[in-house]
């Protein structure tokens, strides 16, 4: 009866006895065995180490070689574009360890021989801005559409030019959309649509006009100024 009745409350405290038992049997081997499973463990992470320290230098290795290869056709491309003595760099800056690699990458423009390079998020020019994205956009372009929202902002009209011509070679390998304000880059296109604003009941309308020829010479006419510039 002694036995039953402490059965009975041990039951009552921990559920069923039996399988209490077998559990703080299985908890006992294990904490027994800790010390060959944390020799396990300690394995398995050194060799997952060797692993990421392996991909890590692989992937660094190719980042430095990618970063000197864009540095020189980005220094390239913007000379092209009125920037004859800039040059752009790509540095790579170490960092703790992330799911993406070791280090950072920066974009350095020196606009001049003899100036201090600058990282670009620290306060390049507009006109500097526009150009890098501009030749950016023409290296890492394939098989897609290009939309370029006034993307030659904040340069001058000889550099339009070069931005226009720019634009047509690229075009001839994929499909570009640009929206500008300047005649000298207009004048590259294959279609030109003339976008213009109207008002009619007191309600403003956006109208988009495919040009003929001779829409579109009057259109860059007036884009310079009116109809007695010379194109």
């Amino acid at each position: 009866e002694n036995r039953l009745k402490a059965l009975h409350e041990a039951k009552k405290r921990y559920g069923d006895p039996f399988a209490t038992l077998e559990k703080i049997s299985q908890e006992i081997q294990a904490l027994e065995s800790l010390d060959e499973t944390l020799d396990s463990i300690e394995k398995k992470l050194q060799e997952a180490k060797e692993k990421t320290d392996a991909q890590a230098e692989k992937l660094s290795l190719s980042r430095k070689k990618a970063a000197e290869e864009l540095s020189e056709k980005l220094t390239q491309l913007i000379r092209e574009l009125n920037m004859p003595g800039a040059t752009v760099t790509i540095e790579l800056e170490k960092t703790a360890r992330t799911s993406t690699g070791d280090e950072k990458a920066h974009i350095t423009l020196q606009p001049n021989p003899g100036e201090r390079a600058i990282r670009i998020e620290e306060g390049v020019s507009g006109g500097e801005i526009s150009r890098l994205y501009f030749a950016l956009s023409t290296l890492i372009t394939q098989n897609t559409t290009l939309l370029f929202d006034e993307i030659d902002a904040n340069i001058g009209g000889e550099t339009a030019t070069l931005f226009g011509e720019k634009l047509h070679l690229l075009g001839q390998k994929t499909q570009i959309i640009s929206i500008t304000h300047f005649p000298q880059v207009a004048r590259f296109a294959d279609h030109h649509l003339k976008i213009h604003k109207s008002t009619e009941d007191s309600r403003t309308h956006t109208e988009i006009t495919s040009l003929d020829p001779a829409e579109r010479k009057h259109e860059l006419l007036r884009m310079l100024g009116g109809e007695t510039a010379i194109l």
